[in-house]
């Protein structure tokens, strides 16, 4: 057995995280990492970071299951949303780290899990003077459908 010996005295009470609410948030990749999932297909776990406030710091976890259809739409478009340098192919999840861009969060709620939230599209950042709709008549002719709800 490990001694562990910390004073929590001072450390208040963590209350139930409630989701965040729906909304358009600038949000940073924070981790990104390969594993199973429960169904044993290989899955990209994605961890993103929200940078607005009163929501900076909480998290919203994203996973696209290699080889399906519909996780490599959203695997690519994350990836033009990123300004990735070749959103054709991914050679290293850690290249996306790190790299802020807009996400569009929802809550969904589920018997299994209760309500949690959920991305369903991702944009690059609007430059400044530039909209959303000029933005997306400036991605590759790949992904003339930016932002992609999914």
């Amino acid at each position: 057995m490990a001694n562990l010996s910390i004073d929590l005295s001072g450390i208040s009470l963590l209350d139930s995280l409630t989701p965040i609410p729906s909304g358009d948030y600038v949000v940073v990749v924070s981790n990104c990492s390969i594993r199973l999932s429960h169904a044993g297909n290989s899955c990209l776990t994605a961890e993103f970071t929200l940078m607005d406030p009163p929501f900076t710091g909480r998290r919203v976890f994203e996973y696209f299951v290699i080889n399906e259809p519909i996780a490599m739409r959203r695997l690519k478009t994350l990836a033009v949303a990123v300004k990735y340098h070749n959103p054709d192919f991914i050679k290293d999840t850690c290249d996306l780290v790190g790299i802020r861009l807009m996400a569009r969060v929802i809550i969904r709620k589920s018997e299994e899990f209760g309500s949690q939230n959920k991305i369903t599209s991702f944009w690059p950042i609007p430059e400044e003077g530039k909209t959303e709709t000029q933005l997306s008549k400036d991605t590759t002719p790949s992904q003339p459908d930016l932002p992609l709800t999914f």
